[in-house]
């Protein structure tokens, strides 16, 4: 083999070890992004899972909103019933005292009216 056989020997193999490094560094690249990709699809299963959970809550706590609100309402409307069967009572002491007064009022008329007194 001459001198420049080897040379182009040694330069062909070290452009066939520059090129499998190449691949090699590549491959391990690819290896680090699908892990990464799995990593982050776990990851995002993990969140939709997740996610899932917080939906599901959220829609049973405004289902005991809604409840706890028509609660409220009957509540409220049971309260401004009976305040409504409060408001009477006093109405009916003003009547009395209306009468005690109206029925003074006659026996003084009367009274008047015959010069004697009848109470």
């Amino acid at each position: 083999m001459t001198l420049s056989e080897n040379a182009a020997t040694r330069l062909w193999r070290d452009r066939v070890q520059l090129r499998e490094q190449e691949r090699n560094e590549a491959q391990d690249r690819a290896r680090i992004a699908e892990g990464r990709a799995a990593a982050l699809r776990a990851e995002n299963n993990q969140l939709a899972r997740k996610n899932a959970h917080l939906s599901e809550q959220s829609n049973r706590l405004a289902v005991e909103v809604a409840r706890l609100t028509a609660q409220n309402e009957r509540l409220a409307a049971d309260l401004a019933w009976l305040r409504a069967q409060l408001a009477p009572a006093p109405a009916r002491a003003e009547t009395r005292q209306d009468m005690k007064a109206i029925r003074a009022e006659l026996l003084s008329l009367l009274d008047q009216a015959s010069g004697s007194s009848f109470h």
